[in-house]
């Protein structure tokens, strides 16, 4: 009897946290490109028809697999593709990344200001000003990080010692990693999100995938 109540309420625990789990996923169809925002980093402005011609727009972001993948070109730039939505931080807060790069840029010391990176995943908390950048990075093993000042940090997924020839799959815990790297402050929520390319301090060509990504909340 006991055992039965048991495997009913798990039943039950298990049936109620899923109806009220919530997901975001990025599909790139024509028609869902629409609600992303474009942005450059270096420049600190956003993109839209006004500043870039609109076949340019899409020579840079080019999905592939009706939607489901996302080739980002980038030549001597640092433009991002993303949203501004708030997602809150809770422990069941989670984001799962599949993506590939075509190359690393081992030349570069990416502790400096003159870095570029194959590929960024950007979260920022607007309240206290904190971002957290997970890359690919080509001079750092995976799990190392370094902060570029006290409210921004650099964490490498990825790194010199994985392979990419293939694409990787990441499942990146956010509401544990704002608490680590700024313990000091109360982080609540993402309300930035956006993935991203950093070529312009070598005047660098490449492109990489975005095969998947997906945040899952309560």
């Amino acid at each position: 009897m006991l055992s039965r109540f048991i495997l009913i309420f798990s039943l039950f625990m298990l049936f109620n946290e899923s109806a009220f789990s919530k997901k975001i996923s990025f599909e790139f169809t024509d028609k869902s490109m629409e609600n992303f925002k474009i942005k450059d980093f270096s420049k600190k402005f956003f993109l839209s028809s006004n500043t870039i011609d609109q076949s340019e727009l899409e020579n840079k972001f080019y999905p592939l697999m009706d939607g489901k993948n996302l080739i980002i070109n980038s030549t001597n730039e640092y433009l991002g593709i993303g949203m501004e939505t708030q997602i809150p931080l809770t422990d069941k807060t989670e984001i799962e990344l599949h993506w590939k790069i075509n190359e690393l840029f081992p030349e570069h010391d990416e502790r400096s200001d003159k870095s570029d990176f194959p590929f960024i995943l950007k979260l920022k908390n607007i309240e206290e000003n904190l971002t957290i950048n997970y890359v690919w990075s080509s001079n750092f093993n995976k799990g190392e990080f370094w902060f570029k000042d006290e409210n921004t940090v650099y964490v490498a997924l990825n790194g010199k010692n994985t392979s990419y020839s293939s694409s990787t799959k990441n499942l990146i815990y956010p509401n544990r990693d704002f608490k680590i790297f700024f313990f000091e402050k109360f982080v609540g929520r993402i309300d930035e999100i956006y993935i991203a390319i950093d070529t312009d301090t070598y005047d660098i060509e490449t492109n990489s995938i975005l095969e998947k990504l997906e945040i899952s909340y309560m």
